[in-house]
């Protein structure tokens, strides 16, 4: 019985562990739409799959000028902690 219980007490603190994680994503591709002024834009990659993300005024753009200089066919790579919105968009 004591063994069950410190393994499930491993097991949970472990899972509490990971809750607060954040895994940061980076996305390499060419802007394939440019939505609401630059608010949002939408990345296909090599595979052909494509992702969407939001462009907030906490973004972060390197070699961009704003958000308005956002352009389909742009290579970009996109860097996001939850897969939606954008933390830095990185033109290549």
């Amino acid at each position: 019985m004591g063994k069950k219980v410190l393994v499930v007490l491993v097991v949970m603190m472990f899972a509490l562990s990971m809750v607060g994680m954040v895994i940061a994503a980076e996305v390499k591709g060419t802007i394939s739409k440019v939505g609401d002024g630059g608010k949002s834009i939408t990345i296909k990659n090599k595979a052909g799959e494509e992702s969407t993300y939001k462009v907030g005024k906490a973004t972060k753009l390197e070699g961009i000028a704003g958000r308005e200089a956002l352009k389909e066919e742009m290579k970009v790579t996109v860097s996001s902690d939850d897969g939606a919105s954008a933390t830095a968009i990185t033109a290549r």
